[in-house]
């Protein structure tokens, strides 16, 4: 099991490499897709109109491809893995040649392994660009081993879970499809909708936030209690006010007040082998050594014969959070199986 971390740049790489991560992914927008799909403001590119993989921020990815090939060739000689995303949700047809011309310079510069979301690009790749190696991004919502079959046309060498998928729903996913790799995110943003099924601009903060009327239903059918649904409600609305910045956070370990935490749900993933990596979200973000190491020691303790106290005990102390494992606001994937 390997930690995956988002990088931007080849000094954020080289550090990252030096420090052992073996796995990372970018994105790379090309000078001539900037120019083509997106208008110049006050001089300069900021923010684009037309991304190719769901970031508008230049600063959230590489457009030299020199200093892409640069990368690539550091990962290579660390033995470690370069991804880089297409994965907008879908294409037009007017993008394809640039696309097109984008796959050719990625292949010329030795890049292998894509993260795709918009299907007609998977069968693309998958019909004329074998060289590539497709990852299924978790903006497909991957929540069955049906899903996993439908996928296995365009040959995918590894999926990623959503964020919000259980660990109930996970495990037999992986029992069934041993051959194919997975990952999903160990720490993620705090949102209250998931990828496949965004309804917000990522760059500018969610501007999601509409009055719904909530409703809370069990799994086994019976009826929610007059205090389960006040404490779900509770819940709810707590988040909610993390998400939009009503209420901070005030956790100090990790540094980052909108988070999800997944750390206790590797006592589960580790016991399976086709489960490869886990993903932190942060295009754009370089994380501080104390970070960087503690999430180091999740992967140590999926090397040991850790218990899931194990875990819960490390995740309350990384961020700083003596009740995080009791409230369903702070579990990205809403606990461990024991």
């Amino acid at each position: 099991m390997q930690l995956l971390l988002p990088i931007r740049s080849i000094e954020q790489a080289t550090f990252y490499l030096e420090d052992g991560i073996r796995e990372f992914y970018c994105g790379y927008i090309s000078k001539e897709w900037i120019a083509t799909f997106n208008k110049q403001h006050e001089q300069q590119w900021t923010t684009l109109q037309v991304s190719m993989n769901r970031r508008d921020y230049l600063t959230s990815n590489l457009t030299d491809l020199q200093e892409l090939k640069e990368i690539a060739n550091l990962c290579n000689a660390y033995q470690a893995t370069l991804f880089v995303t297409l994965n907008a949700a879908f294409y037009a047809p007017i993008a394809y040649p640039y696309l097109e011309k984008w796959l050719q310079e990625l292949s010329q510069i030795g890049i292998q392994h894509l993260i795709v979301s918009d299907i007609g690009m998977m069968q693309l790749i998958a019909k004329h660009y074998p060289n590539f190696k497709i990852t299924v991004s978790c903006e497909n919502q991957v929540l069955n081993a049906d899903a996993v079959t439908f996928y296995r046309q365009f040959q995918p060498e590894r999926i990623v879970f959503p964020r919000h998928i259980t660990i109930s729903e996970i495990t037999p996913i992986l029992a069934e499809n041993p051959d194919i790799e997975f990952e999903c995110f160990l720490l993620s943003s705090r949102c209250v909708f998931d990828d496949g099924n965004c309804r917000c601009i990522h760059d500018i903060e969610p501007i999601c936030n509409e009055a719904w009327i909530t409703k809370f239903f069990r799994t086994d059918g019976k009826n929610v209690s007059f205090s389960e649904n006040r404490a779900l409600k509770n819940a709810n609305q707590d988040m909610t006010d993390w998400i939009y910045g009503i209420e901070q956070s005030t956790n100090q370990g990790f540094g980052c007040g909108k988070v999800l935490c997944s750390i206790c749900s590797v006592y589960n993933l580790s016991q399976y082998p086709n489960f490869t990596s886990l993903k932190v979200v942060g295009r754009g973000m370089r994380f501080p050594k104390q970070a960087l190491d503690g999430m180091k020691y999740v992967i140590e303790l999926s090397k040991s014969h850790a218990t899931l106290s194990d875990y819960q005990e490390f995740a309350q102390k990384f961020f700083c959070c003596d009740t995080l494992c009791s409230s369903i606001a702070s579990c990205n994937m809403r606990g461990a199986q024991k």
